[in-house]
């Protein structure tokens, strides 16, 4: 019996449905599980953000503690915990051939994952923060919550009303039971994503090439897995073989090509899958914290010393970064430009720098106007969360965005302090709504105005109650703009309050 192979996978399952468990369970108010601590877990977006930012990011120290874990453990995060490394080891296994690669392909196909490393590094320290398009967990978690989620619920919300209708007898019961379901944390409720698609390409990309060879996102272009490789280097928990009969059957099927010609583990490469183990014939191949034996074994070229490391991620951080610590501006001051952000948002440059495009908040958004930008708002702008009122309105009694976001680029506000943050400014085209040309007495905006004492006034012009706009008052929470009835465009509509028109 394979015991440390079905406990590793035991892990991945554990730990993946959990990750998916937290991120479903978020759409509820207090919840029990966030899913912010495998963001913090993660060095590569904690690194970046805090190099970017000039400032220490909240989750730094839980990073921290998962790169030391790694100079004890090795490269266990990758085989264990990552759930695009247990995506990788599903797809990987449907593979009904192997394919075979020569060591100098395999030593070739460990470089790009530093070099793109060290590129995310460079511009970290410049000050942008890029690691949104190649952190795998922020990868994993964008597509749970984009795609597999609404897809599940709209799925679990079909199946229900189906089995209603066509099982009369079972129709009390499952009638219930959809209620309750409903109600739960992993209930069937019905939210879409305008930007989903490219989301769930992008992730399939990934996720497929594994059926080329195995394991390909993770041996080439992972580059949390190089922070991780690199620290595992002289990891004390190593591959041991005794009395080796050169069979070669380790070599020919590690998924990470981490066992060399010379039949020595590639330091950094090994995920601890535990395959070795088992594929040995003699049974001489074990793993143990011994230390390790002075030999020659093969070098991970092109990758980056420990040394280089340290200097190019964390002197900057010190000797840099904080002598300029740079504090960034509510947006309570109006003074940014661009679309409407969540209430809570860091200044616009602040934001699109600190978020990481994880999906937290678009989909604890109760009403789904939380939607991913799309490519005409720039590169900078892909997929951050923007406010379309069109959609739905920000939920006057509702702070979830702050609460899920693990980077602080939405900061969690109080739910009364939130209510006052003004995120845009209402205005009435006055040539489009029913009201003010004559066509209808329609006072629905001034009716769903949330707030107790009305942004939305009405003054009697020309016999009739006309309404308008308290520009004090106003909080830009788009409710008017959402149940205005003008088509097919809305005779209200929310500016950000930098470019109130």
């Amino acid at each position: 019996m394979k015991k440390w192979v079905w406990v590793r996978r035991f892990s991945q399952i554990f730990f993946t449905g959990l990750f998916i468990y937290a991120l479903a369970a978020s759409i509820q108010p207090g919840h029990w599980i966030s899913p912010k601590p495998w963001f913090w877990s993660d060095p590569l977006a904690m690194f970046s953000l805090s190099i970017s930012s000039r400032t220490f990011v909240h989750g730094l120290g839980w990073s921290i503690l998962f790169v030391l874990a790694s100079v004890f453990l090795g490269r266990f995060f990758c085989g264990w915990l990552c759930p695009m490394g247990a995506l990788g080891d599903l797809v990987g296994s449907l593979r009904k051939k192997k394919r075979k690669l020569s060591p100098e392909t395999n030593r070739f196909w460990r470089k790009p994952k530093y070099i793109l490393l060290a590129v995310l590094g460079l511009l970290a320290l410049a000050g942008f923060q890029e690691v949104w398009f190649f952190d795998p967990i922020v990868i994993a978690g964008r597509f749970i919550s984009m795609n597999l989620l609404p897809v599940f619920a709209q799925g679990l919300n079909t199946t229900f009303i189906f089995l209603i209708k066509h099982i009369p007898p079972l129709d009390t019961p499952l009638t219930e039971a959809y209620r309750c379901v409903r109600q739960s944390v992993l209930g069937s409720r019905l939210y879409t994503f305008s930007n989903a698609f490219p989301i769930f390409l992008y992730f399939a990309v990934l996720a497929l090439a594994g059926l080329w060879v195995a394991r390909l996102w993770c041996r080439t272009l992972c580059p949390l897995g190089a922070i991780y490789a690199l620290f595992s280097r002289k990891a004390l928990l190593a591959r041991r073989v005794d009395d080796c009969s050169s069979c070669r059957r380790c070599q020919r099927d590690c998924r990470m090509a981490a066992i060399g010609p010379d039949l020595k583990t590639v330091p950094g490469e090994c995920i601890l899958c535990m395959d070795c183990i088992y594929e040995c014939p003699g049974k001489k191949t074990y793993f143990s914290f011994k230390p390790r034996v002075r030999a020659k074994t093969e070098p991970v070229s092109g990758g980056l010393s420990r040394k280089d490391f340290l200097v190019l991620f964390l002197v900057p951080v010190f000797l840099a970064g904080f002598r300029r610590r740079r504090r960034s501006a509510s947006r309570e001051s109006g003074a940014q430009e661009g679309p409407l952000r969540p209430p809570g948002a860091l200044a616009e440059k602040d934001f699109l720098n600190r978020c990481i495009r994880c999906g937290n908040c678009m989909k604890a958004c109760p009403t789904n106007g939380l939607q991913p930008s799309v490519i005409d708002d720039g590169w900078s702008a892909l997929w951050v969360p923007r406010l379309l009122p069109n959609v739905g309105a920000c939920e006057y009694n509702c702070n979830q965005c702050g609460s899920v976001c693990p980077t602080g680029a939405i900061r969690p506000l109080p739910l009364a302090l939130k209510q006052k943050v003004r995120i845009g400014l209402a205005e009435i085209d006055r040539s489009r709504c029913l009201n003010w040309t004559d066509q209808d007495t329609c006072l629905v905006c001034e009716e769903h105005c949330p707030l107790p004492e009305k942004a939305i006034q009405l003054v009697h012009v020309r016999g009739r109650s006309r309404p308008v706009v308290d520009v004090s008052r106003c909080i830009g929470c788009g409710l008017c703009q959402n149940v205005c009835p003008a088509e097919p465009v809305r005779a209200i509509r929310v500016y950000p309050l930098s470019s109130q028109k």
